[in-house]
């Protein structure tokens, strides 16, 4: 409430007071104060034509409203069209199908690029890749014979260093190791010892038709049996050199 109004209120609550118990005169110098209480009226219209009009101060904030919400759908639908030509605006009425459609290509564009930056799934194993395994198996058998680990499906050879691992090395992994073999420092050969002596004996003995003996040059010399007879052979050898150390 402002200081004019506030004043006005109270002249005029003034002047009521004072017309219902004196009249219009003042009970004073028993003058006229507000001969046909015209101040009174004027007082009255002036605060009536202050008073606030609910009506048009809802009318003011719905065009307001009104004015707020077409400039968001504008600026919406410029968004998903693009600006309009000359003179031009778009419509609101296709908005909620343009916005829908907008957000499923934003999301068919994210899942695209997760997709292509997710690393490929791990192809199944190939004829090709079954067929190298077996080969690289083969190898390692027919390089290292008795000293090849094959059990588990594995191919690999650790009786010198380094070692190799036909399943997992790169080929030219397995070359360089076969070179760095090679090139290494022979150990000294050691006299055979009894478990080697039994190992060559059992290799002997197992001859299914006994080996034939050649000397450097190729030729024949003798034939060794084998099995049964082998042991008979050399139990009779032992007898014989026995009897000659007794004589």
């Amino acid at each position: 409430m402002t200081d004019t109004r506030k004043a006005a209120e109270q002249a005029l609550e003034a002047l009521t007071n004072c017309s219902s118990q004196y009249g219009h005169r003042c009970n004073r110098c028993d003058s006229e104060v507000d001969e046909g209480g015209t101040i009174a009226d004027a007082l009255r219209a002036a605060l009536a034509a202050e008073q606030p009009q609910p009506e048009a101060d809802e009318r003011a904030e719905n065009e307001a409203l009104r004015r707020e919400m077409a400039d968001i759908l504008t600026r919406t639908a410029n968004a998903l069209r693009g600006p309009p030509g000359p003179r031009e605006a778009w419509g609101w009425a296709d908005l909620p199908e343009r916005a829908e459609a907008a957000i499923a290509a934003i999301t068919t564009m994210t899942l695209a690029a997760k997709h292509a930056a997710a690393p490929p799934p791990a192809a199944e194993p190939s004829e090709a890749s079954a067929n190298e395994r077996r080969l690289r198996r083969l190898l390692c058998a027919a390089r290292h014979r008795h000293s090849a680990y094959m059990d588990d499906g594995e191919a690999s050879d650790c009786s010198v260093h380094p070692s190799i691992d036909y399943l997992r090395d790169s080929l030219d992994e397995i070359e360089a190791k076969w070179r760095m073999r090679a090139s290494a420092t022979p150990a000294a050969p050691t006299e055979p010892g009894e478990a080697q002596d039994a190992a060559r004996y059992r290799w002997l003995r197992d001859s299914e038709e006994g080996v034939e003996f050649r000397d450097g040059r190729g030729r024949w010399r003798a034939d060794c049996p084998s099995g049964a007879d082998l042991d008979a052979a050399i139990d009779a050898a032992l007898r014989a050199a026995a009897a000659a150390r007794k004589a």
